[in-house]
């Protein structure tokens, strides 16, 4: 941000200054009354230049408030080339020209100062770059919203609620939320507090076609069998449930565990129900892995063959 103020400051510095320079010379060279009309309209015609959303084309735009702010800019742009010119009547006092300078030569300068300003310088592209700006500092001084403020309070309620025995998780994720639940689960199995009954209802929920159409992207299976995978009865509910999910929902396989994951579970419980359960849902994912597969080929030939029959342009 600090880049785009200096960059800006640099762009308009010079157009800037020779306007200012101008009125100076205009008034070094001796400029009057005469001068500092032309002098003024070169003002006002560099604010146009900058600032040309305050100056509109379209007269129906015109309101009266509108037009006494433009009354009032110009009267101060006229003070200021005004201003300008006195400082170069003073200067003149005290390094007087060697030689006659023409005060239109302070004219023309200030007046080149516009052109040179619309050069350097796009006034919408500034003002979509201050607008884009002001969003993105408003968005980082923007207070957390009340859920980010409450969140402490609320996972504490949820753990409780969770130990005092509450198993409807549906429940629970609509009063708060899918992730924030999963995350309650996780931390009571970190402090190895999560309980069979309680482990067997987190299955079903995640595994549960109706809820795991609601859970879709919050990868509840995984979730639920990296929570139960050290215990092999949990272990082999889940690979049934998660089997009859794919089954009824194959949409479900990019929120379960990866095969390669499955394998290595398989190979920590070798010669237990929960090894023979997994290795069935290993086999399911590989079919639907293989059908994939099959589609996206299918597609592919059909676009290669789309592409050879149609004609050259």
């Amino acid at each position: 941000m600090c880049g785009f103020f200096v960059m800006s400051f640099s762009v308009t510095f010079a157009p800037t200054f020779l306007l200012y320079l101008g009125a100076l010379v205009a008034g070094w060279a001796g400029g009057g009354t005469a001068v500092l009309i032309p002098l003024g309209l070169a003002f006002l015609l560099w604010h146009v230049v900058m600032r040309p959303a305050e100056w509109p084309r379209d007269f129906a735009a015109w309101t009266a408030g509108r037009a006494g702010r433009a009354v009032m800019v110009a009267g101060l742009l006229m003070a200021l080339a005004g201003v300008s010119m006195l400082l170069g009547r003073g200067i003149a006092l005290l390094l007087p020209p060697a030689q006659t300078v023409p005060a239109w030569v302070g004219v023309g300068m200030a007046l080149l100062a516009s052109p040179l300003q619309r050069l350097l310088h796009d006034p919408a592209e500034a003002a979509r770059m201050a607008e884009f700006l002001d969003d993105a500092l408003a968005q980082v001084q923007r207070p957390a919203p009340a859920v980010a403020r409450v969140g402490a309070s609320d996972s504490t309620a949820l753990r409780a609620a969770l130990l005092a025995g509450e198993t409807d998780l549906s429940t629970l994720a609509r009063h708060h939320s899918p992730g924030a639940v999963l995350d309650a689960l996780a931390a009571l199995q970190d402090e190895d507090r999560l309980s069979r009954p309680l482990g067997l209802v987190l299955i079903g929920w995640a595994c549960y076609p109706v809820s795991a159409r609601e859970l879709l992207g919050h990868e509840a299976p995984f979730v639920a069998m990296t929570l139960v995978q050290e215990d092999a009865a949990l272990l082999a509910a889940f690979a049934r449930a998660c089997l009859s999910l794919l089954r009824a929902e194959p949409e479900a396989f990019w929120d379960c565990p990866s095969n390669r994951m499955l394998r290595q579970v398989q190979q920590r419980h070798a010669g237990t129900d929960a090894a023979e359960a997994l290795r069935a849902l290993r086999i399911k994912q590989i079919c639907l892995t293989r059908r994939r597969l099959a589609q996206a080929r299918a597609e592919w030939l059909a676009l290669m063959q789309e592409s050879a029959d149609k004609p050259a342009l």
